[in-house]
């Protein structure tokens, strides 16, 4: 089986796509993909942003997304050349662990077309403001530049509507994994009672 999950940013994707990870499901981590892409398309994207984004002589992650989160037009320079490695990349460990419980862990699943690959897509929400609080405690941004990153997920990425299953991950990790457990339990069911 394999199993998209899918959210904005700080909304609990990792701690669900761990949970899986120890019941025997391998992680295609989508954000590690695309720091690989950084390192594969450089050229690219130093030609399109300039050698300002650059850290001796690596893409500075930071300063790559201090541009384009400022500018729906940039940021979408930077997803035509790195979407397309992304897609490839994903593709090729779906097949390296073909008979694999598999989970794809991706804010911009279906802004990839990464959900036409998985059996089932499981959106993980909450609030902004639970969003935005925990962004800022994990990974010490502004609360603008949180508000702007998942502001631009969801404009790509309409969870509600196009997933199988959502998930609110509003209070406790222990309240949140007993949901993610709840669920899975009620994918395999449907899995084992279909025709």
């Amino acid at each position: 089986m394999i199993i998209g999950i899918t959210g904005p940013f700080a909304s609990g994707k990792s701690i669900a796509c761990e949970y899986l990870n120890q019941h025997g499901f391998f992680e295609i981590d989508v954000d590690l993909i695309g720091k690989e892409a950084l390192i594969e398309c450089r050229d690219d994207i130093v030609f399109c942003f300039g050698p300002c984004i650059l850290d001796d002589d690596k893409i500075s992650s930071k300063k790559l997304g201090d541009i384009v989160f400022e500018s729906e037009e940039k940021m979408e320079y930077l997803n035509s050349i790195v979407h397309p490695f992304i897609r490839k990349r994903v593709k090729s460990i779906i097949e390296e662990k073909k008979g694999e419980n598999i989970v794809i862990n991706a804010a911009i699943l279906f802004k990839i077309g990464l959900e036409k690959l998985v059996d089932v897509v499981i959106a993980i929400v909450a609030d902004d403001d639970i969003l935005v609080k925990r962004g800022m405690e994990r990974n010490n941004f502004s609360r603008e530049r949180i508000l702007k990153i998942i502001s631009m997920q969801k404009k790509y990425n309409d969870y509600l509507n196009n997933s199988d299953y959502i998930i609110i991950n509003d209070s406790s990790k222990e309240d949140f994994l007993k949901k993610v457990n709840d669920l899975m339990e009620v994918i395999y069911d449907n899995r084992r009672n279909k025709p």
